[in-house]
This record gives structure tokens, C-alpha cells and sequence, in this order.
């Protein structure tokens, strides 16, 4: 190649992986401006929670993580569990205590209910270590509605020195009792305007004191002739960790993650820079045309891309002297057929990187493969064991630690005395599985028709209502023999309201003869099966006509 025109010129990339692959900046979503934090004496969080999130945003193993610990901690909804006594299961008090259980926490606030509330606080948890609840009262200071304070932009302030006293009620010896705490607090902000700086204020959850939502100021810091304009409402803190503010699980793998994006990068900046051509045709001993020598200009600074990943370079030269000028030329030009195919990726880079650090990722959070969607074989044994590993080491724990934490504060708060709690998991047995055991229960005489029931429940997903008679907690070959002899009719419940006894047993064989058709269907073969089939259905016949005796 010549001096002069002959020569080429490198080509610099100036893309940036934060400038392609970064949230664009809104007036809604700015960073918490550090004068406010001076001013206020507010504590930073030890990460800056929007960079995390855009790291998460980025990272499609990390999003899949996280988006695994959302549907199975906290998609599959909640239960009440009573921890009463047995005996008063069914009083009227008992029962509307759950139905005002069940009816706060389907509608917790004005658009959410408690699960989709939860499934939004579990994604600020993984990200940013931190999660927040807002609890809003009535005036009369019962609780009326939770909301999700963005974790974005919430801050902490220190702690206060003062230490307030907080009646607590207790459980101890067997009876609840009223036990008085010191507790210090703190006050947490929101920015809810970043380009005013304005802030929202909230106490610490449980702070029994008056504090202004504007001011931040508590009622005994008011000066003369200033009110509260507006109550402020209460935070309950979630973290990860034990420090001021909680750190996300995945953090210790932030190099990692960083460059696993880089790596993305990387491959995708392939497609569209990518300029060795496949074959380039070489002339020695001689001086590029222009007309090459604008192909060559044109080519890097324009031929690239998928469409062009495939072009062949020509290069069109004449003989030259010495100095490059054309004229008592001597000799010959030479041409080559030179191949770039070394030079070029084929494939994509850093696949083996990609994969460890997917792995890393995915190990941090003790995920099997299985839930994220990169097991490519599986049988039904490494199924369900991988199942059953994940919810006793991930799953299950991470439910009891919020279902605590629901326990201690807003079960506390609606009143709950007989009911506690439960996040619900996933099924871990088939149908059949259920079935079979079903058989061996039926087999020894030990289910009962409320038993069933719950059997039903749970195998064909329906919500079918338990009986409160006596008899139906009876096991079945007992209600079958007393039925035989006459005595059925000497349970009080036979003597109370005839009309609705006979409705109610109708209403269960409706439901039965559902659950019966599937039975017959599915475990035609099981005698066990059938045979118990036949006692409930039997038993639901002649109570009927016991209740329609009695009442004629």
C-alpha cells in the first residue's frame, strides 16, 4: 500500500454501554438531591437504589431471579390459620373475626389487593435491599389502608436519642398482657417532588406520637401558633440485613453482573461494527486507485451491519515507482486473494464467561435451573426434588419471615385474636398422589366428611364450605354405623333448624356428585375409592331423609 491515499485510516468507537442500555432521565425519577440530605441530616443509603435498579433492569439472569422469588414467595396468596379453640371454631364471633380479615386484605387499598401489594414490595426487597409500607389510619387511629412507598426515594434520618414509652400487649402464661417498652425512633422522608425538593414525612411504625406530614415535626416541636397541617402516616421498614438500611442479596456479585453486561455489549455491538471483510482481493507492487480507496472509506464507515456482514472487498491498483509517481513505471502489479476468516467472530464471545456468571447469579439465590427456564433435560424425580429443595431452603423461609412480621404488626392492628397469618406455597403432591393416600386414610376408617371436603378443596381447587354438625367430624364408618342403628337422631345438631339442615345436605350432594362423576372417572379401578364413594353418598341420603322425618 502508498503514502498519501493509499493509507488508512482507524476508526474509533465511541458508543457507550451506559448511554445505549440506561433508563432516559424523566422529571419524576431524578436522584435525591444531596442538599436536602445535608439539610435534613438524612442517612444515604449505602447503595444509590435507582443505579440499582438499572443494573437489574440490564441483567436478564438477575431480572429472572428475582422475578422467581416474586411468583413463588409471594404469588400464591395467603390463608388465615385459627389458633383458637377447637370448640368455637365455628361461633359467630370466630367466623366474622376472618370474613373482616378477608375482607381488609383484599382490597388493602383503593387499587391493590394485599398479594399484588406484597409481590410489588418483594421486587424493591430484591433490588434494593429495602422495602416500605405505608400504613394510613383513620382518624379515630384504626387502620384503614397500605400502601408501597417507593423505595427509590425514601430516606432515613438518624435515629432519635430520646427513648419514648410503647405500650405492647404479650402473651405470657397463657394470658395476654399490656407491657410498657422504651423505644427510640426515627423519621423517614420521601422526595415526592424533585425538581421543588419537596418531602413527605412519616414516623417509624408504632411511634405513638403526632408528627406533621409536611414539617416532619413532632407535636411538642411546634412553635407557638404553628399546627399540624396534616398527619403523618407510618413506615414499616423491610430489609435485608441488619444495618440501617438493608443490602440487596445479589450486591456481592455486582462485578459480576457488570460484567455480564459488558460481555451483552460486547456481542451486540458485533452486529452492527462489524467491518473485517470475509476475503479481501490484495495488489502488490503497484498504487491503489482512488476508487479504491474510497470503497475502503466507504466500507468502515458505512458498510456496517447485518446486511452487510457478507461483503467482499476488491482493491484496484496500477504499477508504481519508487515515488509513487506513475510515470517510467517497471514491473507488474501483484494480486492476492487474502482470507479474513480468522479475524471475523462467527459466533458470539465470551459465551463461557456468559454461562459462569449466569451460574453465580442463579447460585446466589439457590435457584435450580428448572424455575429460571435453562434446564433443557429434567425428569419427574429431579422435578420434584428440585421443587422440594427450593421451597424448604428459599422459598418457605423467606414466607415465614414476612408472615411474622404481618403477624406482629397488622394482624395486631385489625383485632386478630383467633386467626393468624399464613402465606400460602405451592402444591407440592399431584392429584394422585392425594388420591392415593386418600385411599390408604379410607381404607383405615379414619376421614371424616369435613376432611373430604378439604380434599376436594385442594385437589380440584374449589372452595367449598365445611359442615359445623357434629357428625360431619365424625369418621365415616362411625356416622355409617350410627346411621344403622338409629342414633344420629340423638345429636343436638338433628334438633335445631329442619328446613335449613335439609338445604344444607342438598347443597352437599350437588358438591359431592361433582367430586363423585371426577372419582369414578379417574379411580374406577381403586375399590377402596369406589366403596368410600358409595359410604358418603349413602350417608348424605339417609340424613336427608332423617332431617325430612323429623321435621314431618
Amino acid at each position: 500500500m502508498s503514502k498519501g491515499k493509499g493509507r488508512l485510516k482507524v476508526l474509533k468507537l465511541e458508543k457507550d454501554i451506559d448511554s445505549i442500555f440506561s433508563r432516559q432521565p424523566n422529571i419524576e425519577e431524578q436522584t435525591f438531591p444531596e442538599k436536602l440530605v445535608q439539610q435534613y441530616n438524612l442517612l444515604v443509603p449505602y447503595y444509590d437504589p435507582i443505579r440499582l435498579y438499572n443494573i437489574v433492569e440490564n441483567t436478564s439472569m438477575l431480572s429472572a431471579c428475582i422475578e422467581t422469588m416474586q411468583a413463588n414467595v409471594d404469588g400464591f396468596g395467603h390463608d388465615f390459620l385459627y389458633v383458637g379453640d377447637k370448640s368455637k371454631k365455628f361461633d359467630t364471633e370466630v367466623i366474622a373475626e376472618k370474613e373482616r380479615l378477608n375482607e381488609f386484605f383484599k382490597a388493602v387499598n383503593e387499587t391493590q389487593s394485599f398479594v399484588t401489594l406484597r409481590t410489588e414490595l418483594r421486587q424493591d426487597l430484591e433490588v434494593t435491599g429495602n422495602a416500605y409500607i405505608e400504613v394510613v389510619r383513620f382518624p379515630n387511629g384504626k387502620l384503614a389502608m397500605l400502601y408501597r412507598a417507593d423505595a427509590k426515594y425514601i430516606r432515613l434520618q438518624v435515629k432519635q436519642s430520646e427513648s419514648i414509652p410503647v405500650k405492647v400487649r404479650l402473651v405470657r402464661d397463657g394470658k395476654e398482657m399490656t407491657i410498657t417498652v422504651y423505644r427510640r425512633f426515627r423519621r423517614f422522608c420521601m422526595l415526592v417532588n424533585p425538581t421543588q425538593g419537596t418531602l413527605r414525612w412519616f414516623k417509624e411504625y408504632g411511634d405513638p406520637r403526632r408528627m406533621c406530614a409536611v414539617t416532619g415535626k413532632y407535636e411538642d416541636e411546634l412553635e407557638p401558633g404553628e399546627q399540624i397541617q396534616e398527619l403523618a402516616s407510618e413506615i414499616i421498614h423491610l430489609k435485608l440485613g441488619n444495618g440501617i438500611y438493608g443490602v440487596p442479596r445479589w450486591i456481592g456479585l455486582t462485578s459480576v453482573i457488570l460484567g455480564l453486561q459488558n460481555a451483552d455489549f460486547v456481542n451486540y455491538d458485533l452486529f452492527d461494527n462489524q467491518v473485517v471483510p470475509p476475503l479481501a482481493v490484495l495488489v502488490s507492487n503497484g498504487v491503489l486507485t482512488s476508487d479504491s480507496v474510497e470503497d475502503l472509506k466507504y466500507l468502515f464507515e458505512q458498510k456496517k451491519g447485518v446486511k452487510n456482514f457478507h461483503k467482499i472487498l476488491i482493491l484496484e491498483a496500477i504499477p508504481a515507482s519508487a515515488d509513487d509517481s506513475l510515470e517510467d513505471v517497471k514491473g507488474s502489479a501483484k494480486v492476492d486473494l487474502k482470507e479474513f476468516s480468522m479475524a471475523r467472530k462467527d459466533d458470539a464471545i465470551f459465551k463461557q464467561y456468559i454461562e459462569l456468571a449466569e451460574k453465580r447469579i442463579r447460585s446466589r439465590y439457590r435457584l435450580p435451573p428448572l424455575y429460571l427456564g435453562v434446564a433443557e433435560e429434567y425428569s419427574r424425580s429431579t422435578s420434584d426434588t428440585s421443587k422440594l429443595v427450593a421451597e424448604e431452603q428459599v422459598f418457605k423461609p423467606e414466607r415465614n419471615k414476612f408472615d411474622e412480621i404481618v403477624n406482629f404488626t397488622i394482624m395486631k392492628e385489625l383485632g386478630a385474636k383467633y386467626w393468624k397469618f399464613m402465606t400460602v406455597g405451592p402444591r407440592m403432591i399431584e392429584g394422585n398422589e392425594i388420591i392415593t393416600a386418600f385411599e390408604k386414610f379410607a381404607e383405615a376408617g379414619v376421614l371424616t366428611i369435613n376432611q373430604g371436603i378439604r380434599i376436594v378443596n385442594h385437589v380440584l381447587g374449589l372452595d367449598a364450605t365445611e359442615y359445623d354438625q357434629v357428625w360431619a367430624n365424625y369418621p365415616v364408618p362411625l356416622v355409617m354405623e350410627l346411621l344403622k342403628q338409629q342414633r344420629l337422631k340423638d345429636i343436638e345438631e338433628l334438633d335445631k333448624d329442619y328446613e335449613g339442615a335439609v338445604k344444607t345436605i342438598k347443597d352437599a350432594k350437588e358438591r359431592f356428585t361433582k367430586f363423585k362423576e371426577w372419582l369414578c372417572e379417574t379411580h374406577k379401578d381403586s375399590e377402596t375409592v369406589m366403596k368410600t364413594v358409595s359410604d358418603i353418598n349413602t350417608i348424605l341420603n339417609e340424613l336427608e331423609d332423617l332431617y325430612a322425618n323429623k321435621r314431618n
